[in-house]
């Protein structure tokens, strides 16, 4: 993909396709050709998903993750993308997060997603050089640069305000991860 802004063009480059198109097992394969394949740990189900199947983490449990070398290098200009619906537990979730996690024992940074994620919503994470952009259902959420003097971020996750603790009770499906 080009993608041109202001003068410069820049080049995209899909490094990771997980569309958990699965029936069963605990493997989400990535269909990039990149082999950045997502282990499934905890109580997790395969059922229809906002396109085709997707995965239901049906407990606190539940999580995926690439084993080995990182999918995008943080300190670079990257783009995720991907569908998810969070379980509605009473009247919660009434929101959710992109919480950016620094180096150092407080240093997070919160963007507001501006949404409760109670249907499906789609999400693009754009980060480019110190600039963290959240787009919700194709619409600009947040935009917030990095704390001086944090560094570049460790990792970052999507959260709710559901009454629970820790991972799961969510679905996911159509994940896409670009360079540049």
């Amino acid at each position: 993909n080009h993608i041109t802004k202001g003068k410069r063009r820049m080049i995209q480059e899909l490094v990771q396709y997980v569309p958990f198109d699965e029936a069963s097992g605990n493997v989400a394969h990535d269909l990039s050709g990149k082999g950045k394949h997502l282990d499934i740990t905890g109580s997790h189900e395969w059922k229809i998903g906002k396109k085709n199947n997707g995965l239901y983490f049906s407990s606190t449990s539940g999580f995926a993750e690439f084993i080995g070398s990182t999918i995008v290098d943080l300190e670079e200009d990257f783009t995720y993308t991907f569908w998810f619906k969070a379980d509605i537990i009473g009247s919660t979730p009434t929101a959710t997060w992109l919480l950016y996690k620094f180096v150092g024992e407080d240093n997070y940074l919160y963007l507001d997603a501006n949404t409760n994620g109670r249907a499906w919503t789609y999400v693009a994470i754009v980060q480019e050089g110190t600039r963290i952009s959240l787009f919700i259902n194709g619409v600009k959420a947040s935009v917030e640069n990095f704390p001086t003097g944090w560094g570049m971020p460790t990792g970052f996750t999507l959260l709710n305000n559901n009454p629970h603790s820790s991972g799961g009770l969510i679905e996911v499906d159509e994940l896409r991860v670009f360079t540049g």
